[in-house]
């Protein structure tokens, strides 16, 4: 295996699991006589990463896994941003907001690029996010896809998991895969109806997220027991307000925004767009301009188009019916 601390050169070393700490290992080559043969010889642990102060563990690609971690010291009885506690602790406690819950949101972090063959990646990953010390639920759940929508049919095959909560992501775990949503990548989280199955009610949400292509949104759906789901859903809508349009925009650029969602708007023909609303063309230009600088728009060959945080922003405008803003 390989590895790479930060932004540093890749070293050929070795990866192990003592404890509660991952020990990364820098296996350098030692020359033995003038004619005998290199040799690779482990020195003591290059970097030390205790499993408690990993934050994020996400995949760069098939065989490079990015592990985020507070680089200093924790001790197991510190606090975690999100403490790693089950829904029904949660649920007793009252579900309590904490400051210290978020209290890491501007912290750095430090972080090291692991290169190894995908199955052994794919083993190492879910053990980190597995201990991962961050808030857990217990849930069911099933990956719906793209429009999904929420059945309880007794087709619907429903697999039983955990849901865990970072700052930087959420994670749905099964018994044989996970899926890690970031934050920036989900669109909408709506509760649905609660339904009754075999006698038991269950509560319900739909988290709506970009795929991995970026293109298309689909759906996973979380179901639990009573309560449960209100308490995940909080946590959800606050960490993800970190992530939504807190800039006011004019009821102007709010319906530009719409126009350009629905696909109507014209960037080869600024001047018939600016008349469509009443303005100049230079002011249409200077409200495209301010639409590309908050993050909302993008520059395209074609002219712009939204980013996945003006979609997001567009589907909010929507969900709460409001298009105007001051």
């Amino acid at each position: 295996m390989k590895f790479r601390i930060g932004d540093g050169e890749w070293t050929d070393g070795k990866l192990t699991l003592e404890g509660d700490a991952l020990l990364f290992y820098e296996l350098r080559q030692k020359q033995r006589g003038l004619l005998s043969k290199l040799r690779k010889v482990e020195n003591k642990p290059t970097l030390i990463i205790h499993l408690n102060s990993v934050r994020d563990v996400r995949r760069y690609d098939r065989d490079i896994l990015v592990i985020d971690y507070r680089s200093e010291p924790q001790s197991s009885e510190q606090s975690s941003p999100l403490s790693p506690v089950s829904s029904e602790e949660v649920l007793a406690e009252g579900a309590q907001e904490s400051e210290e819950e978020v209290e890491e949101e501007d912290v750095e972090l430090a972080s090291v690029h692991v290169m190894m063959s995908p199955d052994a990646l794919d083993d190492l990953e879910r053990e980190l996010i597995i201990q991962m010390n961050v808030l857990e639920f217990s849930v069911y759940f099933t990956h719906a896809g793209s429009g999904g929508v929420l059945s309880l049919e007794k087709h619907i095959k429903l697999q039983k998991g955990i849901v865990k909560i970072s700052n930087r992501a959420m994670w749905i775990i099964g018994r044989e895969d996970h899926k890690r949503i970031a934050w920036d990548s989900i669109v909408n989280v709506d509760e649905k109806k609660r339904s009754r199955y075999k006698g038991v009610v269950y509560a319900a949400i739909s988290v709506d997220y970009f795929d991995e292509s970026e293109e298309v949104i689909v759906s996973s759906i979380i179901i639990s027991i009573g309560d449960t789901i209100t308490t995940l859903r909080k946590y959800i809508e606050r960490l993800l307000s970190r992530y939504r349009v807190h800039d006011e925009l004019s009821d102007t650029e709010n319906q530009i925004l719409a126009m350009i969602y629905s696909g109507a708007f014209d960037f080869s023909d600024i001047s018939s767009m600016a008349s469509v609303f009443g303005v100049e063309e230079d002011e249409m230009t200077r409200y495209l301009e301010h639409l590309t600088e908050i993050g909302i728009l993008e520059n395209t060959n074609n002219g712009k188009k939204l980013t996945k945080k003006g979609i997001k922003y567009v589907m909010q405008l929507s969900k709460t019916g409001i298009l105007g803003g001051k």
